[in-house]
Formats: structure tokens, C-alpha cells, sequence
């Protein structure tokens, strides 16, 4: 969604605190009719701003993935 987000020239920001409130906070989750059983993982706040995004290089082997057999 973030990735869409930019292309579109749209503001994406990730918000790490409401998925710890909403894990912490059953009557909330409740509340937002999110299922039972369903864990939140992430959350993004999208809008309209004015900053530009700009393509830029990522040095290869800066995210580590690690695969478990």
C-alpha cells in the first residue's frame, strides 16, 4: 500500500504504536470489528503531501533476510 501510495504522489507514513495499542487492547480491536483471532501486523496513515520522493540506491545486503528450513 505504501509503495502504491508513492506512485500515486501520496504521503504514507507507518504507524508502529497503533499496532502495539491494538494488540495490548482487546475492547479496542473489538470495537474496530477486526475478527477474533486476527493478530494486526501494521498500520499506514495516508494523505496528501507536498514532499517529493526521489528513487534512490539501497546497498545491497542492507536488509538481511534469513530463511528457515
Amino acid at each position: 500500500m505504501a509503495i502504491a501510495a508513492t506512485e500515486l504522489g501520496i504521503g504514507a507514513c507507518h504507524i508502529w504504536g497503533a499496532v502495539r495499542t491494538l494488540n495490548e487492547l482487546p475492547e479496542l480491536k473489538a470495537e474496530l470489528n477486526i475478527p477474533k483471532g486476527m493478530v494486526p501486523c501494521c498500520a499506514i496513515a495516508l494523505g496528501h503531501t507536498d514532499e517529493k520522493y526521489y528513487l534512490r540506491e539501497v546497498e545491497e545486503g542492507k536488509i538481511v533476510t534469513n530463511f528457515i528450513e
